[in-house]
């Protein structure tokens, strides 16, 4: 029997927090988190951390598209390093 040749499988990672735009959305993952699974602090504390991570990474792109795509000085202070 002859061998098959054999195709991987391209993933890639996901990421919640790029669905995670508004207060709403942030509001529906954490209320989803606490309800499912209420006796869980790890799984709590990284859906906050999520949160956090959506939560700058929304401010931070508004700020840059209200900049018209460029990244002032102003701008600069609030990336971490």
């Amino acid at each position: 029997m002859p061998m098959r040749k054999t195709t991987k499988t391209q993933t890639t990672a996901y990421d919640v927090t790029k669905y995670l735009r508004t207060p709403e959305d942030m509001a529906a993952y954490l209320d989803a988190w606490l309800t499912d699974v209420p006796d869980d602090p790890a799984g709590i504390a990284r859906a906050l951390g999520d949160i956090a991570r959506a939560a700058y990474s929304t401010r931070w792109r508004t700020r840059f598209q209200a900049d018209g795509g460029q990244c002032s000085t102003a701008m600069a202070d609030t990336v971490p390093r």
